[in-house]
C-alpha cells in the first residue's frame, strides 16, 4: 500500500532523468510537449505525502498499544465517520450549488424547472 507507493515514486524519481532526459536547446517547445509537462505527476510530492501518511498510520497504530482491545475497536471503526459526514456535505453542496445555477434570470429566487 503506502509503503509501495513511497518506494515506487522514490525510485522514479531517482531513474526518470536517465531514462527521459531533458532536451537541451530546445527553446521552442511545441504544444505537445507543454501538455505532456502539465499532465506529468510530481514525484517528490508523492515521496513527501506517502511518508506523512506513512508515518501517521504508524503513530495512530502505536498510540493504540496504549489502550484497551475494545477502545481500541472503536477508534478504528471510528475513523470513517468523519469521512462520510464530509462526503455527506460535499454531495449536498454540490447539489445546492448545482440547484443555484438553475435559478431564472430575473432574480426572484425560483428555480427554472419549476
Amino acid at each position: 500500500g503506502t509503503f509501495s507507493a513511497f518506494l515506487l515514486a522514490w525510485i522514479w524519481t531517482m531513474i526518470q532523468p536517465i531514462l527521459l532526459p531533458e532536451k537541451v536547446g530546445s527553446s521552442a517547445k511545441s504544444k505537445h510537449d507543454n501538455q505532456a509537462i502539465v499532465g506529468s505527476l510530481n514525484h517528490p510530492l508523492i515521496i513527501v505525502t506517502s511518508l506523512a501518511y506513512l508515518s501517521a498510520m504508524s503513530a495512530s497504530n502505536e498510540s493504540l498499544h496504549y489502550v484497551s482491545y475494545p477502545t481500541c475497536v472503536l477508534a478504528k471503526s471510528a475513523k470513517l465517520i468523519p469521512t462520510m459526514i464530509v462526503g455527506w456535505l460535499v454531495d449536498k453542496w454540490r447539489s445546492w450549488r448545482s440547484g443555484s445555477s438553475n435559478r431564472s434570470a430575473n432574480g426572484d429566487g425560483k428555480s427554472i424547472n419549476a
